[in-house]
């Protein structure tokens, strides 16, 4: 999926279905298929679950989806064996490769199972990618691919188009960026607070001192001029060209920022957990879920898909299902050829997996968690 269409020819904007004999369109026709025969063959879950008296693991989350998926993607398969729907199918075999991995060693013995150290996150390894704080992916018409993982400290982006790979290691200290073509290099020592950050054409440079709580970022041709006092939580931004102000207060949480020429204000007050975006010009859904810390936002002209989780575990535990919402939600602003019905599918299935999944893992793992929680804090009252 990802060599023969997403990460080579497909739009990420909406991608209509190749009904062609080319050789590229019978690629992905033949993708979809075998992406119908694994959904037969994970029946037989069902079946060893059955035969190892695993009942407790046959619940209505489990005979929905396996019920529903041979169904769906044989529609997919005789119908539209290509085309904008194969996103969901892509993320949804990424998910599965990870599960059945880890149940694959989980079945080889106590030999194997002490590598398991991804064990107490497997929840979530199962939906997206493995927990992080926030998870950002953009994906442009212009190949680019950003991924984020805050909790694990990597950061990857990286743009096919350009030649620019961007990677992050929080953990140890080391960022390394390098621009191919413009000559820029950018190398950050985290352990001694000192980043430093070239760019030898534009005449720009950034330099912070962590301890200090102080930053300077000084653009000479533009007139732009940032400066940050981190202990004091004010952040003071100014575009003295295009007319942007920006003025963070990090300890009453509130942030506010203005575009005057564009009309575009964004107005977020973090104690009380309200967000206001709008965009005057532009064709702009903004959907936030609070509770569970999922935002997603959708710019419909300029093709970029991002899926921000804000919050703990249960945020993104239903991260695919959020993507695929999103992805599948173009089709009403962007008509490429893919037919439009497929929402009355796709739209509902994913918010009722979003709180099918949400309700199991909270079951499954947060309830658990707590009950042991609590368990050790009844002992420690006891001893003491």
């Amino acid at each position: 999926g990802l060599d023969a269409g997403w990460l080579t020819k497909y739009s990420w904007k909406c991608e209509p279905v190749d009904v062609s004999t080319s050789p590229e369109a019978l690629r992905i026709a033949r993708g979809v298929y075998m992406y119908f025969l694994a959904k037969i063959s994970e029946l037989l879950d069902t079946v060893f679950f059955v035969l190892r008296k695993k009942e407790r693991q046959i619940t209505f989350l489990h005979l929905y989806h396996h019920t529903g998926m041979p169904m769906v993607s044989w529609g997919c398969t005789k119908y539209y064996p290509g085309g904008h729907g194969t996103l969901i199918g892509l993320i949804n075999s990424f998910v599965h490769i990870i599960m059945y991995s880890y149940y694959l060693m989980a079945a080889m013995g106590p030999r194997f199972q002490k590598y398991l150290w991804w064990k107490k996150v497997s929840g979530v390894l199962m939906l997206v990618f493995q927990g992080s704080g926030v998870l950002l992916l953009v994906f442009q018409d212009s190949g680019v691919l950003m991924l984020v993982f805050q909790g694990s400290g990597v950061l990857l982006l990286v743009f096919q188009g350009s030649g620019v790979l961007l990677l992050v290691f929080q953990d140890n200290g080391v960022l390394l960026l390098v621009f191919q073509g413009s000559g820029v290099l950018l190398l950050v020592f985290q352990g001694s607070g000192v980043l430093l950050l070239v760019f030898q054409g534009s005449g720009v440079l950034l330099l912070v001192f962590q301890g200090s709580g102080v930053l300077m970022l000084v653009f000479q041709g533009s007139g732009v001029l940032m400066l940050v006092f981190q202990g004091s939580g004010v952040l003071l931004f100014v575009f003295q060209g295009s007319g942007v102000l920006m003025l963070v207060f990090q300890g009453s949480g509130v942030l506010m920022l203005v575009f005057q020429v564009s009309g575009v204000l964004l107005l977020v007050f973090q104690d009380s957990g309200v967000l206001l975006l709008v965009f005057q010009g532009s064709r702009v859904l903004l959907l936030v879920f609070q509770g569970s810390g999922v935002l997603m936002l959708v710019f419909q002209g300029s093709g970029v898909l991002m899926l921000v989780f804000q919050g703990k575990w249960n945020a993104h535990a239903c991260g695919q299902f959020c993507l695929a919402f999103l992805h599948s939600f173009q089709l009403l602003f962007h008509d490429c050829g893919y037919p439009r019905w497929t929402l009355f599918l796709t739209l509902p299935n994913a918010i009722f997996f979003y709180y099918l999944f949400n309700d199991f893992y909270y079951k499954e793992y947060e309830q658990r968690r707590t009950k042991e929680q609590k368990d050790r804090d009844d002992k420690d009252a006891k001893r003491s």
